[in-house]
């Protein structure tokens, strides 16, 4: 007779036939005994009968070992990101957890940090199993403010305001238009003709997570201004100057914002 089990496991010896029984190896007793030998093992039951008569028996417990399988390692992704997950084995069968899902390879786009579980299993039913975890990372969200509207010539400042629920951003890169670009966290740059300019910005995170955000900036002209024709007076007689071409005015000496002035 013979039983065969998993490395591991256990197997059940019942006699019969007798009053008092004797196991060995293990010197143990009883009619039915547990046993869980880590190698396979020919077991001897010495029975004896109420009028002292004895008699002995064999099995072998078979152990089978258990198949082995090797998945990916441990990596991270970013959030909306797939990957394929591999495994090996000598043993044919394989199935994932969570999913229930059959093969040696997964593709995957977990939501959260999920722990990914292969088992495989052989012909008499014995197992091992090994688990990947797959790291979600947030993606950060790109955002930025500037000084714009502004005129030609004068500084556009630009600001990043981009976040990141967990790490922390470490690379932006701006396309400024125009063929401007830069890598600093906050630049500026003066532009030397108006009109309306495209301003693309991508950060990442030192988990290599990118988000993109692209707005538009106005750059105005200058405007072509006019104080008027130069004018003789006598002295103690008054003078009006009229500008034009601007919105706004300023007059030096005497710091008037009106369009005209009489000095």
């Amino acid at each position: 007779n013979s039983q065969t089990i998993c490395e591991g496991t256990s197997a059940n010896l019942s006699g019969s036939g007798a009053s008092t029984y004797s196991w060995n190896p293990g010197n143990l007793s009883g009619v039915s005994v547990t046993v869980s030998p880590l190698i396979t093992t020919i077991y001897t039951v010495t029975a004896t009968s109420t009028a002292g008569c004895t008699a002995t028996a064999t099995v072998t417990v078979n152990v089978n070992a258990m198949p082995q399988v090797s998945a990916d390692n441990s990596t991270g992704i970013c959030k909306g990101e797939t990957i394929t997950i591999n495994a090996t084995s000598s043993t044919a069968n394989f199935i994932w957890q969570p999913g229930n899902i059959s093969g040696p390879s997964i593709t995957v786009t977990p939501l959260t940090t999920t722990t990914y579980t292969v088992t495989v299993s052989d012909a008499i039913g014995c197992s091992g199993s090994d688990d990947v975890t797959i790291q979600v990372n947030p993606l950060p969200i790109a955002q930025f403010a500037t000084t714009a509207p502004q005129c030609i010539g004068f500084n556009v400042n630009f600001s990043d305001q981009s976040n990141v629920t967990s790490g922390n951003i470490v690379n932006w890169n701006w396309d400024l238009s125009g063929g401007q670009t830069s890598n600093l966290q906050n630049p500026s740059l003066a532009y030397s003709s108006s009109g309306n300019y495209g301003i693309t910005l991508i950060v990442t995170t030192d988990q290599g997570c990118k988000d993109t955000i692209s707005n538009n900036i106005q750059i105005n002209a200058a405007p072509v201004v006019d104080a008027g024709l130069d004018q003789q007076i006598c002295p103690g007689f008054p003078a009006t100057l009229t500008g034009s071409g601007g919105s706004v005015y300023q007059w030096s000496p005497g710091g008037s914002t009106t369009s005209s002035i009489t000095v």
